[in-house]
C-alpha cells in the first residue's frame, strides 16, 4: 500500500540502507489524497469563488491530485524505492504474489489502509449511489442530496453542496453528528452549518426512484425525496484478497492486530497506518510509517 504510511515506511528504510519493494493497487497517497483531505479542500476553496463552475472545480481538484501523487513517485525513486502496480497476496509466510511473480522478504509492511463503508441499502443500486472517490468526476450539482454519515468527511461533503446549491440532508444513525469528537462539537457545527437539514438517531431503510425512507429512534418513520446519494458513512479495512489467513495474521473486528512495536501475530509480518484501526488520520499514519522503517531497518 502506497498511502502516507508505506510511502514513509519505504522511504525511511531505503534511507536506512534496506532494500524495498513498494506495491500499490489503485494508485498513490491514500485515502487523503485520493478522496479525503486533498479534494475536499480543494473544492470547498472553489465553490467561495464568486463565478463558482463544477467542472472547472473538479478538474482543478483533480489535477492537485496528480501533482502531488507525482511528487511521491519522485520522491519514493529518489529514495531507491521499486514501485510496482498490482495487487498483492500472501501466499505463504514472508512470501508474497503480485503481478504475477512471487517475491520474497524477511519483513513485509502491510499498510493497505480502508475503503469506503458500503451499507445494504434495499432497492439500492452501485450505480444509484455516490461514494467520495466519485465526487471530482460530477458533471452536475444535484439538486437534492443526501449525506449518509455524520463525520468530519461527510460534513465537509455537505458544507461543499450546500454552498453549491444543493438541498443537503445529512443522515446520522448516532445521537449527534461529529461523535468522536464529543456531542458539543456536533451540536455547534449543526448551528453553524444552518442551511444543511440534520436526521440525526436515523437510519437509512429503502432508496429507490428518488425516494428516501429513513427509520427514526422511536419508531416513527420519514420520507425524503432527493437527486442523490453520497455514502460517507465511515471507512472499513482493507484486507479482502490479500491471503492473510494463509499466514495466520490476527484480525480484530476486521482490522489487522498489532503490539507496541507494530507487529502481527506472525513474525516479521507488520501493519501501520489506518488498517491497524488505531487512528483514521494521515499524519499519524506517516508517523507510524516512519517509525516501522526505523524500527524494520534497526533489528535488521
Amino acid at each position: 500500500g502506497a498511502g502516507p504510511a508505506g510511502v514513509e515506511c519505504a522511504c525511511r528504510a531505503s534511507e536506512k540502507g534496506l532494500s524495498v519493494l513498494l506495491i500499490e493497487k489503485e494508485g498513490f497517497g491514500g485515502v487523503c489524497l485520493r478522496t479525503g483531505c486533498i479534494p475536499t479542500k480543494a473544492l470547498l476553496k472553489s465553490v467561495r469563488e464568486k463565478c463558482f463552475d463544477l467542472t472547472l472545480a473538479c478538474s482543478e481538484a483533480r489535477d492537485k491530485q496528480a501533482f502531488l501523487a507525482s511528487a511521491l513517485k519522485a520522491r519514493l525513486d529518489r529514495n531507491g524505492v521499486e514501485l510496482l502496480l498490482g495487487a498483492a497476496r500472501f501466499e505463504a509466510p514472508n512470501m508474497i504474489e503480485a503481478a504475477g511473480r512471487t517475491y520474497e522478504a524477511p519483513k513485509i509492511v502491510v499498510a493497505t489502509g480502508t475503503r469506503p463503508y458500503q451499507p445494504s441499502i434495499t432497492g439500492a443500486k452501485r450505480s444509484s449511489l455516490l461514494y467520495p472517490s466519485d465526487v471530482i468526476n460530477l458533471e452536475r450539482v444535484p439538486e437534492r442530496i443526501a449525506i449518509l454519515g455524520g463525520g468530519v468527511s461527510a460534513l465537509e461533503y455537505a458544507s461543499f453542496f450546500a454552498r453549491a446549491g444543493s438541498h443537503v440532508s445529512v443522515i446520522e444513525k448516532e445521537d449527534e453528528v461529529l461523535g468522536r469528537l464529543g456531542s458539543e462539537f456536533g451540536k455547534r457545527a449543526r448551528r453553524y452549518l444552518k442551511d444543511i437539514s440534520f436526521y440525526c438517531k436515523s437510519e437509512l431503510s429503502v432508496f429507490g426512484k428518488g425516494e428516501l425512507t429513513l427509520s427514526v429512534k422511536g419508531g416513527e418513520t420519514r420520507v425524503l425525496e432527493v437527486d442523490a446519494l453520497l455514502c460517507a458513512a465511515g471507512r472499513e479495512p482493507h484486507t479482502e484478497g490479500l491471503g492473510l489467513e494463509n499466514v495466520d495474521v490476527s484480525l480484530k473486528d476486521g482490522w489487522i492486530n498489532v503490539d507496541e512495536r507494530l507487529q502481527t501475530s506472525a513474525e516479521g509480518i507488520y501493519a501501520a497506518g489506518d488498517i491497524t484501526g488505531l487512528t483514521w488520520l494521515a499524519h499519524s499514519a506517516e508517523h507510524m510509517g516512519r517509525w516501522l522503517g526505523d524500527a524494520i531497518a534497526t533489528d535488521s
